[in-house]
């Protein structure tokens, strides 16, 4: 019930008729992963995420050494509302949840004592709870021309228990499908 409806090219090939060998297909929380060899390439394996989300890059942490953590959960399909939380940040703190979209959007650049790893084009305002949580509605509009859209996420955190009063989360990739 969650697969895309629209078929969704994965292979790189740019070939109208790619030789496609050893497919395999896995799923795990709210992410499809798809390998494969392409071409006859036995030295390559291919990968795509037909839709879901990956964390990476390196948080920095904040008061007593904890590093906050952005992940997500549900389906990045569309007609679907899923959900990012921050996780063990500053109780009650205030900060940014930083959005970028497309691939070129992931970056990694030194910023106030830790790594930027999204370069931004909007942001959103967020107070983390007492517990130093916060949850987001992502909710993913009946369109089918965001099948395949990719957008990248960070958190940015006021902490004075930081390198330089802010921590960072990690990023978060989101492909929508």
């Amino acid at each position: 019930t969650t697969w895309l409806s629209p078929d969704m090219r994965l292979d790189r090939s740019g070939s109208t008729r790619p030789h496609i060998d050893r497919p395999k297909i896995a799923a795990t929380g709210s992410s499809v992963y798809v390998t494969w060899e392409e071409n006859g390439n036995r030295h390559g394996i291919f990968f795509n995420i037909p839709f879901g989300a990956q964390p990476y890059g390196t948080p920095t942490a904040g008061t007593n050494g904890v590093a906050p953590r952005l992940t997500a959960s549900g389906f990045p399909v569309i007609g679907q509302v899923p959900t990012l939380q921050v996780a063990d940040g500053l109780g009650a703190a205030p900060g940014a949840l930083l959005i970028g979209i497309g691939p070129a959007s992931k970056t990694a650049q030194p910023f106030l004592g830790g790594t930027l790893l999204v370069a931004p084009l909007l942001g959103a305002p967020v107070t983390l709870d007492p517990a130093g949580t916060a949850s987001f509605a992502l909710p993913v509009p009946n369109n089918p021309s965001l099948v395949g859209l990719n957008l990248n996420f960070q958190a940015g955190i006021v902490d004075s228990g930081a390198p330089i009063g802010v921590s960072l989360t990690n990023g978060l990739e989101v492909w929508i499908g």
